[in-house]
């Protein structure tokens, strides 16, 4: 029987990983410290370097799984270290209270509920940096403690320099007010850094925020702030962004992409529309797809004018597809003054938090200097 003021087995379990990460932390900030190299210590830099950050993070807690529990196998049963627990608790806490570079759910969204094997790493990208992160995850989930704690320590000094470099390039800019500025910026950031899609999802997240707040709707825009990576499945949303009343109602869904919104596109985006409606009891009818020209699917019934570019009937739904271009000039313009103040001062802290990624905040600093 737990007696009061006790902590629960989570609140134990929680309190050994931060224990532990501060030990490596402390070891790893210590000069005299020396970090014996091996045939893993490349791997580890390549893995820490993929433009999936999520790979570090696989390694990150399969090494705090393997210190809470030495049974513990990636190979054979990674989610019996319960990844999600582990990591969206104490070990995310550890890296943002750090301000290392971390994602909400990384180790989840990437390892899709699998074991890090040969199955797994075929299917992702860049499938050579996800076969090293299983390499790295056998070579923990062995006997040899020593080369677990090199690798820790080599892994979280990768991560005390990632930090410095994310700080030198923190931008301080006077917020910009003029549409035609802000614009630009805005294409050529995405042009320049789209990062997998998230640099448009916010663009467009933060265009919608600071206009509703500057017109006090009382509309909620929900989505800005997900991973372009995170599936309307996960997100149990129908859009990338979505407007919503504050009773939870969905007005108005929005796909953000610059890929091709193709058939299976489509057909997934349908899926996922018609679940929430069935869910929710909703009639969800329209999507608005901002998108570039080439991103529109061949089918689609071309329209005359400029912003709008056509439309797609599936079934009961019926897709617009708005060029993002003239999309993001027209709702820059169709602002006031203090709401383009805000859209930009929201996507300045966007891009100077430490988990925006590295070549977002390079572009941002080229195009502000």
């Amino acid at each position: 029987m737990k007696k009061n003021n006790e902590p629960s087995e989570t609140e134990k379990r929680n309190n050994r990983v931060t224990a532990y990460l501060q030990k490596i932390y402390a070891m790893a900030q210590n000069t005299q410290t020396q970090i014996k190299p091996s045939k893993y210590s490349p791997l580890l830099l390549e893995v820490f370097n993929s433009k999936t950050i999520s790979y570090r993070e696989i390694v990150l807690t399969s090494l705090v799984a393997k210190y809470l529990d030495k049974a513990f196998n990636s190979h054979t049963n990674f989610y019996g270290c319960k990844p999600r627990a582990i990591y969206e608790n104490p070990i995310k806490d550890f890296l943002i209270e750090h301000g290392f570079p971390c994602t909400k759910s990384g180790p989840l969204n990437i390892a899709k509920a699998s074991n890090i094997d040969e199955a797994w790493s075929s299917q992702r990208d860049p499938k050579e940096d996800a076969e090293k992160t299983m390499i790295l995850c056998d070579a923990i989930s062995g006997n040899d403690s020593s080369l677990r704690q090199n690798l820790s320590l080599y892994l979280m000094r990768l991560y005390m320099s990632k930090a410095k470099e994310m700080e030198k390039l923190t931008v301080d800019i006077k917020p910009s007010s003029d549409p035609l500025v802000l614009h630009d910026l805005c294409m050529k950031l995405i042009e320049q850094a789209p990062d997998a899609g998230n640099t448009p999802q916010r663009i467009a997240g933060y265009l919608l925020t600071a206009q509703h707040e500057a017109m006090r709707t009382g509309l909620i825009v929900s989505g800005a702030t997900d991973s372009a990576s995170t599936t309307s499945t996960t997100s149990q949303k129908p859009g990338d962004i979505n407007e919503e009343h504050p009773d939870g109602t969905i007005l108005c869904v929005y796909e953000i992409t610059i890929k091709p919104f193709n058939y299976h596109r489509i057909l997934d985006s349908y899926d996922c529309v018609k679940t929430y409606n069935e869910t929710h009891s909703s009639t969800i009818n329209e999507i608005t797809v901002i998108c570039r020209k080439q991103d529109c699917p061949s089918e689609m019934i071309s329209l005359s004018t400029s912003l709008c570019m056509g439309t797609y009937n599936y079934q009961d739904i019926r897709y617009y597809f708005w060029n993002i271009d003239e999309w993001i000039s027209f709702t820059l313009q169709h602002m006031n003054i203090s709401a383009r103040e805000k859209f930009f001062e929201l996507l300045n802290n966007y891009i100077n938090d430490s988990n925006t990624h590295e070549a977002v905040k390079i572009a941002w600093s080229k195009l502000n200097s």
